[in-house]
């Protein structure tokens, strides 16, 4: 018998699957076909419910997809994904330093350098360890 969260892995399954399409693509070269898979699970991934918190996926689709932008020049755009996935999971280090990285890559150093200082604020306490890097 079928529990209610059996359709949530389900949709979770299909959010990785499209995040590993995306990656074979990039790896071929196809960045616009990468973007538009990896912009599909993000997609998918924001209309997952919130029963319990956010929901899991081992990847956040929206920061994935930021990422793609980043290393692809297109840092407005990754600005709005990394920001997304900040609404998603608040404060979550690799998403403020792609943030940072996106506003500098558009120019805007300003918001960038707040956007470091409060990843810098999160990291203060850290065990050195597992801060990741610059």
């Amino acid at each position: 018998e079928r529990s209610p969260t059996d359709l949530l892995y389900l949709e979770r399954l299909a959010v990785m699957e499209l995040e590993l399409r995306a990656a074979l693509e990039k790896v071929r070269g196809e960045t616009s076909t990468a973007v538009a898979l990896a912009r599909e699970a993000s997609e998918l991934e924001g209309r997952m419910p919130y029963s319990f918190g956010p929901p899991f996926v081992d990847f956040p689709s929206a920061e994935f997809l930021g990422g793609l932008l980043l290393e692809s020049g297109q840092f407005v755009e990754a600005v709005t994904a990394f920001e997304l996935q900040l609404e998603r999971s608040r404060q979550k280090s690799r998403a403020l330093q792609g943030l940072a990285q996106a506003q500098a890559g558009s120019g805007k150093e300003t918001d960038a350098r707040y956007t470091r200082e409060r990843l810098a604020r999160i990291w203060a306490g850290a065990d050195e360890s597992i801060k990741l890097a610059d």
